[in-house]
């Protein structure tokens, strides 16, 4: 395959795409694990911003620099609009909790659960990020 100018970055193997998404799925379970899972509104108002931060950084950002193979661009496009989806939801998340506005904070919780379902069922799909 041609790098550089000529025909763009490589495409991964299936097997080097799989294994980056288990890289980045480690990484930010650390850095949640680093920030502390909060429980209550004020653990997510005081913990909120740097645990989506952390999600960007560890898994939305390097994301969307990932060349997934062909036969799973699909799938590769559902998981990077449900990382953007995450995002908004975190960094939401985390506002509604600093505004102790209740109501929005169970919205967007629920909300958070069903995003992360979906996206762990489609990367457990592929055999990605299972432990």
């Amino acid at each position: 395959m041609l790098l550089g100018g000529c025909g763009g970055e490589a495409r991964l193997s299936r097997a080097a795409y799989v294994a980056k998404l288990d890289a980045m799925c480690r990484d930010f379970s650390a850095r949640e694990r680093t920030i502390g899972e909060p429980v209550t509104a004020a653990d997510v108002a005081a913990r909120g911003g740097r645990i989506a931060a952390a999600f960007d950084a560890a898994i939305r950002d390097p994301a969307r620099r990932l060349r997934p193979p062909a036969a799973l661009a699909r799938v590769d496009a559902s998981l990077r609009q449900l990382n953007e989806a995450l995002s908004a939801n975190l960094h939401a998340l985390a506002a509604a909790a600093r505004s102790n506005d209740p109501v929005e904070l169970a919205r967007l919780a629920t909300s958070n659960r069903q995003l992360n379902a979906r996206a762990n069922r489609i990367s457990a799909g592929i055999g990605a990020c299972r432990g």
